[in-house]
């Protein structure tokens, strides 16, 4: 009987939490929106601090790579190691397994989205799914990528670099709602 009254605490203890974490899974994208504004306020500062660190008042095209270069070599060895992992998970899990045929068959053939930052365009370009619950990650990448042009020409002149800052933006906004 003791049991059964622990089991029933923590039930009820699981009606009182469960608005709680509705509310944490039903607003799920909003942190990824925020996770996607941070980066972006992020970015600059990053770049301008890899300027200073180079004695440089302006970008150059290598100071673009090295920028790029460093972010590729924080993320790809985390996601190549984890799409190792989800593989080896789905291979051991079996081919009667669902998880065999969510993880393994994908990720042998697509495991190079990943490392690649293309998982999230599998709908666009017509390729397969490896594990693709790091898409905001590639996301985050493609958009590491974009916001080198309009600082480029903020870190060339900063008149400049707002011009091409507005030209981003109604170019988005006549992408969005054309």
């Amino acid at each position: 009987m003791d049991n059964l009254d622990g089991f029933e605490h923590f039930t009820s203890s699981f009606r009182f939490t469960y608005p709680y974490f509705a509310n944490l899974v039903e607003k799920g994208p909003d942190g990824v929106t925020s996770f996607f504004v941070l980066s972006g306020f992020l970015i600059p500062f990053i770049f301008t601090r890899l300027l200073k660190g180079h004695k440089q008042a302006y970008a150059t095209p290598w100071n673009m790579l090295e920028f790029i270069f460093r972010r590729y070599m924080r993320l790809a060895p985390s996601i190549a190691m984890a799409t190792i992992i989800v593989t080896t998970v789905g291979y051991c899990y079996g081919p009667s397994s669902y998880l065999y045929s969510l993880f393994y068959t994908t990720c042998k053939q697509w495991w190079w989205e990943n490392i690649l930052f293309l998982n999230n365009f599998k709908g666009i370009m017509g390729i397969g799914s490896c594990y693709d619950s790091v898409w905001t990650i590639s996301v985050e990448m493609q958009l590491y990528f974009v916001s080198l042009i309009p600082l480029y020409f903020y870190a060339w002149d900063r008149v400049y670099g707002y011009i091409a800052i507005g030209i981003f933006t109604v170019t988005w906004y006549s992408l969005l709602y054309h």
